[in-house]
């Protein structure tokens, strides 16, 4: 698999819009039918939104502020004045502008840290949400597909059991066989049919999850082709896939960023107990000139505010040390999630190499069990087996092939499980996986019900 890191997988869907149809609903199909239809993964988009939001917040401390006041008031005075008295009724009003420019802060350094590592971890919980999206899609499709392979088979067995059913019959009619193994037959037929009631209601449920989340039509899937050749895994080595998890994992990520939002606050919990200064000026006019006493005043101010904080009742020092031991506890988890990653990492990586030799294996089981199936068909036909022996033989040869499939699907999701531990899951990835499926033929179970 080739790696790729981007944190929007719509520009690659939309990519795919050009893409010829072809039947069976492709891969493709499905991951740009669910762009619309997955609720979870649109809503990623507004959180990744609002996430970004907060961090432009971070700085807007650091920016000058603009700031207007107006105000009115009707006055009714009485005034004792050593000329005599004086009564008089008057509108007035007042309005100023000020501008503000912060000039110190010892946490200026921290608030762009801060913001920098809020933008950064809205776009890590965007690229989380569009991995679980690749990977929930591609999950339920694959199950999917397997569980019409599954019912496939089933329907294979049903067929083969119930033509040596009525070869039985028809040879206990003639007595070549003895009663009991029409009853075997008959026997072997019932739970065959049961079982075939029972791997089609595991497709419908299969359906279903796939259609929640891509508004599927229920139509049949491709299905892996008989003879398939996966690609070599790259990296070969696990130390490698580890060092690329260290830098991809979306857990590991979040955790790191997180430990930088902790500390921050600190130095921002200490920079509140510091001197401040500002750049303050204003301008504004107060205007009582109807009033036979009143006046217009316009005023322009310039100059600098100081503040010193000297004592706020052990508050501060109370909120430096929580936010200290925030700060503890985020590099700590830093440390957990790495090393839980790596063990991930570590345990996929083994999975899909297990996978690997059992797909190898299974191969090997389906050949023999299909020889062994035509050397017991030859004996009973020679009278040397029982009908028995036959059932079990293609029984053995069914069991066989969904053996061998399901270690198919079972390599497939252990490689996207690597590739979602790796935190390098994109859609290019499970597009190279297309190649791997038969579309010029489904399988015929799209109508089928219990």
């Amino acid at each position: 698999m080739k790696l790729r890191f981007r944190y929007s997988c719509i520009l690659g869907l939309a990519l795919l819009a050009s893409t010829p149809a072809q039947a069976g609903m492709p891969i493709s199909e499905a991951l740009r039918r669910a762009v619309d239809v997955d609720r979870e993964f649109a809503a990623a988009a507004a959180t990744r939104r609002a996430e970004r939001e907060a961090g432009i917040q971070e700085s807007t401390d650091l920016r000058p502020s603009l700031s207007a006041r107006a105000g009115g008031r009707y006055t009714r005075a009485d005034s004792e004045l050593p000329f005599g008295a004086q009564t008089g009724e008057f509108p007035a009003w007042s309005a100023s502008l000020e501008a503000r420019q912060a000039l110190l802060r010892f946490d200026w350094f921290s608030k762009l840290a801060r913001g920098t590592a809020k933008e950064q971890l809205a776009e890590v919980h965007y690229r989380n949400q569009e991995i679980a999206f690749i990977a929930r899609v591609t999950q339920r499709y694959l199950e999917t597909m397997l569980a019409e392979d599954q019912v496939e088979q089933i329907q294979a067995e049903a067929e083969a059991v119930r033509q040596s059913l009525e070869d039985t019959r028809l040879r206990y009619e003639v007595e070549l066989v003895p009663g009991v193994d029409l009853k075997e037959a008959q026997a072997r037929d019932d739970l065959v049919q049961a079982q075939k009631i029972a791997h089609i209601n595991q497709l419908e449920a299969a359906r279903d999850a796939l259609q929640e989340v891509t508004g599927y039509d229920r139509g049949d899937l491709p299905s892996l082709k008989n003879e398939i050749q996966l690609p070599p895994l790259e990296p070969t080595h696990v130390d490698d896939w580890v060092e690329i998890g260290m830098r991809r994992n979306t857990d590991v990520l979040e955790a790191r960023l997180l430990a930088v939002i902790a500390e921050s606050e600190v130095d921002s919990k200490r920079a509140q107990g510091r001197p401040r200064l500002d750049l303050v000026a204003s301008t504004g006019r107060s205007d009582s000139s109807e009033y036979e006493l009143g006046s217009r005043q316009d005023e322009s101010q310039i100059g600098l505010e100081l503040e010193v904080p000297l004592y706020g009742g052990g508050r501060l020092r109370s909120q430096v040390r929580q936010a200290q031991a925030r700060a503890e506890e985020a590099r700590i988890r830093v440390q957990r999630v790495e090393a839980q990653s790596e063990r991930q990492l570590r345990l996929a990586f083994r999975d899909v190499q297990a996978a690997l030799a059992a797909d190898r294996a299974y191969v090997q089981v389906l050949r023999s069990a299909q020889a062994a199936a035509k050397a017991v068909d030859a004996g009973y036909t020679a009278g040397t087996r029982t009908i028995a022996d036959v059932l079990d033989a293609k029984s053995s040869v069914v069991n066989a092939k969904r053996d061998r499939n399901e270690v198919r699907y079972n390599l497939l999701t252990k490689l996207l499980g690597l590739l979602l531990v790796a935190g390098t899951l994109s859609v290019d990835d499970i597009l190279e996986l297309d190649y791997l499926f038969d579309h010029s033929s489904t399988n015929s179970t799209a109508q089928t019900t219990p």
